[in-house]
């Protein structure tokens, strides 16, 4: 059987099966492609800076990366094939 956790198979909040992102986790990576720091990004969205380091971790665990910059990557390999969410 198909373990539901797999990336492949995780459906948006918007219901893209494109991406296994949630549109505010959208947003969080696309902070982080820009370098910005957890606590950077927790001010730029008005939540806690435990929020976001919580978005972050789900982030890495979706698309099954373990760094900030594989995130980036993604991120900037999104952009040449996929219409922002929203």
């Amino acid at each position: 059987a198909s373990d539901a956790g797999d990336a492949d198979e995780v459906v948006s909040e918007r219901g893209d099966p494109a991406t296994p992102l949630t549109p505010r986790e959208h947003e969080v990576a696309e902070l982080i492609a820009q370098g910005r720091t957890n606590k950077a990004i927790a001010r730029a969205l008005g939540i806690a800076h435990r929020t976001a380091d919580a978005h972050a971790e789900h982030i890495r665990a979706k698309l099954g990366v373990s760094s900030r910059s594989q995130i980036a990557a993604w991120v900037v390999g999104r952009r040449d094939r996929v219409p922002p969410p929203g």
